[in-house]
């Protein structure tokens, strides 16, 4: 049976995902890491008939709780055979005037470090039984000139795209399947700190004078995650819909 380990597990994409893979059928263990509130979680982990949710709640900003949560895994004696990597803090806009460096070493450590530290603990154990599928969630700030006022989400992003490319040429050949995923904005409740007039504006300014749904961003994690992308490993898959 198969093993996913998901960060941000309690986002809209994540319970989108579990979604898919409850309707999916098949039986699989999910172990979902969550921050504070783990209610759509539960209520998703009451329904489930194919899949078992085993919930954790981390937080991720701290490097010390990381740790702590990577022994109890080990101690619970997880075998992951996915990792979806999904874990971010909401953005919002700040002109470099305002650049605040606690906020960018907060977002790296939830981002950046959170799947350094899984990797360390399960790609060896991948590597050993020779099979194991990623996805970090990245962003299109990643492809072409990033937008701007937002340069602690823009370094995160960089450096976790950084992460996946290391951990992809490190354990390339060793059946091992390690990418990215870039979408434009996606509506969810991750945008909760940024003005809707500037969500409307940046939909109409796409190519396809919309924004990307999280069902289409799903439908590509869903792709990277099965055994179709075997071939496919330090890709940063491009979503813009034609605007990068």
């Amino acid at each position: 049976m198969d093993t996913y380990l998901v960060t941000g597990a309690s986002s809209d994409l994540g319970i989108e995902f579990l979604r898919r893979l409850e309707g999916n059928g098949t039986p699989a263990l999910v172990i979902c890491q969550y921050n504070k509130n783990a209610t759509e979680l539960e209520e998703l982990q009451s329904s489930c008939n194919h899949i078992s949710l085993r919930l954790y709640q981390c937080d991720l900003s701290s490097a010390a709780a990381t740790a702590k949560w990577m022994e109890q895994l080990v101690a619970d004696d997880i075998q992951v055979t996915h990792i979806l990597h999904l874990a971010a803090i909401p953005f919002d806009y700040a002109k470099f005037s305002k650049f605040d460096w606690e906020k960018t070493v907060k977002d790296l450590t939830v981002q950046v470090n959170s799947l350094a530290q899984i990797f360390k603990i399960f790609l060896p154990k991948m590597a050993k039984s020779r099979r194991g599928k990623v996805v970090a969630m990245l962003s299109a700030c990643t492809l072409g000139m990033p937008p701007k006022f937002m340069s602690d989400y823009v370094i995160a992003k960089y450096a976790l795209w950084g992460l996946v490319k290391s951990a992809a040429s490190e354990y390339s050949g060793k059946g091992i399947s390690i990418n990215g995923i870039s979408p434009n904005m996606i509506e969810t409740k991750f945008l909760k700190n940024i003005d809707s007039r500037i969500v409307e504006m940046t939909a109409n300014q796409c190519a396809m004078h919309r924004n990307i749904t999280k069902e289409e961003v799903v439908d590509s994690i869903m792709f990277l995650l099965s055994e179709s992308s075997n071939y496919m490993t330090g890709i940063n898959l491009n979503l813009t819909g034609g605007d990068r």
